[in-house]
């Protein structure tokens, strides 16, 4: 028996040598994890079929080529070897050259994610995506908040509007004597009672 491990089922995966620190590293060299890089993002590639299930090609010949699994880094990380999407991020700290074949491969997948945004079936999944798997890009929905002070009355009478619209002078006064306080008030109509605005 040899001393070889298959992980992942995939041969592509090196296990030869250890890492000085502790683990065994699975990839020695950038270039070797670019390659099952690349083959992982070939294996989510399937022909695009007719309703016959013929393969469809293009005016050469060739097979139209489809995404039949979207990529993830959950993904990439399983098809490395990896134990976990935070080792594949890891591998990014190795060196400069690990860093570089690692951002590329996470922006391949952010792009593909990116386009979901632009069709109806994946925006959903895209929205939540891209906020927790690419924090880097500052990707997150803006909410807007915003207070409204409503002033709702049922007056018995024109003096009672007519004093609470002089409550309001006053209080806009009392801003002008303080300008450090800030004090805003939007009024809306609620109802057929509500003060708006008199003359």
């Amino acid at each position: 028996m040899g001393s070889e491990a298959v992980i992942n089922n995939n041969p592509a995966v090196p296990t030869n040598g250890k890492h000085p620190g502790g683990r065994p590293r699975i990839y020695e060299t950038p270039e070797d994890i670019e390659s099952v890089i690349e083959q992982y993002f070939n294996s989510l590639m399937c022909p695009q079929l007719s309703k016959d299930g013929e393969v469809i090609a293009d005016k050469n010949g060739e097979p139209i080529y489809i995404i039949s699994k979207p990529p993830t880094m959950t993904g990439l990380a399983y098809y490395l070897g990896l134990k976990s999407r935070q080792a594949l991020i890891n591998y990014r700290h190795q060196s400069e050259e690990f860093n570089d074949t690692i951002s590329r491969a996470k922006m391949r997948i952010q792009e593909y994610v990116e386009t979901r945004l632009f069709d109806r079936d994946g925006v959903n999944g895209a929205k939540y995506s891209l906020p927790n798997n690419f924090p880097d890009e500052n990707w997150r929905e803006n909410k807007e908040v915003s207070h409204i002070l409503t002033l709702q009355f049922t007056p018995q009478s024109t003096q009672q509007i007519r004093a609470a619209v002089d409550n309001i002078d006053l209080l806009e006064a009392a801003q002008a004597q303080l300008p450090e306080t800030v004090i805003e008030a939007q009024y809306e109509e609620v109802d057929s009672t509500t003060v708006v605005g008199i003359e």
